[in-house]
């Protein structure tokens, strides 16, 4: 009766990881891209950052880009190190972009970082400076 018990505190065991792995494959993310796998975490994620840095520039991008561009700031600020650049390029025109993150620093308990954002938009380039706050869910607001 004991080996009754252990097999299935075992197959217990064995569901609750697998369940778990479930779980926390849903909230996921590719870290080779830095593409949030989650639709809807990657539409909190957009929201949450609003236009980035490229103001009302995004109007002129398409619905693909400027989740290209947006996603790249995101990158940026929650994954890449100080100094190194995350581009992104239209896959139908030739515009393109790169994020360019600063030292993390700290306002009150919140971590935050300046950024800039290099874009070509109809062949003019730009340069945007700011900075951005991260949320307790993971998320960034740019602070314009």
């Amino acid at each position: 009766m004991v080996t009754e018990f252990v097999g299935v505190s075992m197959k217990i065991r064995s569901l609750v990881l697998l369940v778990s792995f479930g779980i926390l494959s849903a909230c996921s993310h590719d870290r080779a891209t830095g593409r949030v796998t989650n639709l809807a975490d990657t539409k909190v994620i957009l929201q949450t950052m609003g236009n980035g840095l490229l103001g009302s520039s995004i109007q002129s991008l398409s619905k693909e880009d400027r989740k290209q561009a947006l996603e790249a700031e995101y990158k940026a600020l929650e994954y890449t190190d100080a100094g190194k650049a995350v581009g992104w390029t239209s896959s139908k025109d030739g515009t393109s972009g790169s994020v360019t993150p600063g030292q993390p620093y700290q306002v009150g308990s919140q971590n935050c970082r300046q950024y800039s954002h290099s874009f070509v938009i109809n062949g003019v380039p730009q340069t945007v400076h700011g900075s951005a706050c991260r949320n307790a869910n993971g998320t960034w607001s740019p602070l314009i």
